[in-house]
């Protein structure tokens, strides 16, 4: 076999036995005792959990979160996240200890060099269980199920439907690997997302813990409250997600704010929320909006749980497929989020049975892209008309 086509698929031949071979000399090397030895999960004193992903995946398996407390109530409890979302969790769970670790590399020489730089990853202490809550795991990824030590280690078995890659021996890395759930159509209408399909498959793995359900409640911790002028009402606006290509164009976003202010009763104020980095965007943006209601920039100024503080407070929270939709949504706020069709039915829609929210979307051919675009322009989000989200916005505003 020779020509183009045999020359491209060489190199990635090449690539995947070495990889097989790699992991398969691992797994040799430290692969886990067989589940049926290992003593039971629901009897352990320490418990490590393994979350490093972003706000709103946090957010999604908070229900997890919650059972851990209330099933191990005496266990020494660590979470292992990624920074900023260490903050959401020590206001939740002041008594477990909350460890933030740098974001997940992206291959096996940026994980070394990740830890070289954090030696205090591979020093933590053996817990009795560790429970990895990954259930999208890259190939190499199975390098942190060797770093972190426990005598017993449970994980969510890959998906073929999320992943694909090299096979892996990963039944050798771990003590109890368990499967993700087919999807269900009546769950997926219920729930509204895949990940939390999987929190349920968790919470049923250990049977007597799951008695709250699986959607996120945000509205029992007590967060923090900023000082808002007595007798003024606000809409809260998260113009920003963490991937500009999941952002609305700004300018649409005042169209709506425009035809709302002419529908509604204006707000005495519209709050901009965001991270520090967007707060030059979120200015220019602030001095555009200026003619139509009067608007504070926010961003940067706020923790995340002040920002949840804030948005329990909101009379109406706009947001893109972000963190702050996820948090917005789990304080059972009225909420009008515009999703976009990269990870459309991984992460949202949800909640929509259970919390005045809007998901608005425009569902083209080429959704579930995982957000690597084949347009000229991103037409899920970009053709929605401002017309549309002021029309969801007044039918929140009318319940």
């Amino acid at each position: 076999m020779a020509g183009p086509a045999w020359e491209l698929l060489y190199p990635a031949m090449i690539r995947s036995v070495a990889i097989r071979f790699f992991f398969d000399a691992l797994a040799w090397l430290v692969g886990r005792p067989p589940a049926e030895t290992s003593p039971e999960p629901q009897k352990a004193e320490s418990i490590l959990l393994f979350k490093p992903d972003g706000i709103g995946d946090y957010i999604l398996w908070t229900a997890f979160f919650q059972e851990v407390a209330r099933g191990w109530p005496q266990a020494k409890v660590t979470l292992l996240c990624c920074a900023p979302t260490g903050e959401l969790a020590r206001v939740m769970f002041p008594k477990w200890e909350i460890i933030e670790i740098p974001k997940r590399p992206k291959n096996i020489p940026a994980f070394l060099w990740m830890l070289l730089k954090n030696p205090s990853l591979y020093k933590i202490q053996r817990h009795e269980l560790l429970i990895d809550l990954r259930p999208h795991r890259a190939s190499w990824e199975l390098l942190y199920v060797i770093v972190l030590r426990a005598d017993q280690k449970i994980g969510l078995e890959r998906s073929a439907s999320t992943f694909r890659g090299t096979p892996l021996p990963e039944k050798r890395f771990f003590n109890i690997l368990i499967p993700q759930p087919p999807s269900d159509p009546v769950e997926r209408e219920n729930l509204g997302c895949e990940e939390l399909r999987l929190v349920g498959s968790l919470l049923s793995f250990f049977g007597k813990f799951l008695k709250h359900g699986t959607t996120p409640d945000l509205r029992s911790f007590i967060w923090p409250s900023l000082s808002m002028p007595s007798g003024k009402r606000f809409w809260v606006i998260g113009p920003f997600s963490g991937n500009s290509i999941r952002d609305y164009p700004l300018l649409k976003w005042k169209e709506v704010m425009k035809k709302l202010a002419s529908q509604v009763l204006p707000p005495d104020q519209l709050l901009i929320c965001g991270a520090a980095s967007q707060h030059a965007t979120a200015e220019a943006f602030r001095k555009t909006l200026g003619e139509t209601l009067p608007v504070k920039n926010l961003c940067g100024s706020l923790g995340l749980g002040e920002t949840a503080g804030l948005l329990l407070e909101a009379e109406m929270v706009f947001a893109t497929e972000s963190a702050l939709a996820h948090m917005s949504v789990a304080l059972r706020r009225p909420t009008v989020a515009i999703l976009g069709g990269g990870h459309y039915g991984l992460f949202a829609p949800w909640g929509t049975t259970i919390a005045p929210v809007h998901w608005i979307q425009n569902q083209v051919d080429c959704y579930g892209c995982n957000w690597s675009c084949i347009q000229p322009r991103v037409v899920c989000i970009q053709d929605i008309s401002p017309a549309e989200v002021s029309i969801k916005a007044v039918d929140l505003f009318s319940r």
